[in-house]
């Protein structure tokens, strides 16, 4: 029944990956292990990488809210100064 599982979680996710069922496919037991491996450790790669830039990008947003939250915090404190519009867009 193990080989029926196997093949079974190789069709799954040789679908759910994309991948396909092209010219080169696995065509005995050995080779459908090797590649569900290789298909495997692929998933953990694009899921990591898909965090890391999702944290990167998110960094990036809360570095320019703030830098705008700055410079909104001086504008109202400039404008309370009465500070001469030449100078306040400086």
């Amino acid at each position: 029944h193990a080989q029926r599982y196997l093949y079974s979680l190789y069709f799954t996710l040789t679908t759910m990956t994309t991948v396909g069922y092209g010219d080169i496919v696995a065509t005995n037991f050995t080779e459908v292990c090797f590649v569900l491996v290789l298909l495997l450790q692929a998933s953990v790669v694009f899921a990591s990488l898909m965090g890391v830039l999702t944290d990167l990008i998110s960094t990036l947003n809360t570095a320019s809210k703030v830098d705008a939250e700055r410079k909104r915090i001086l504008s109202v404190y400039m404008t309370w100064r009465d500070v001469p519009r030449n100078l306040f867009l400086r």
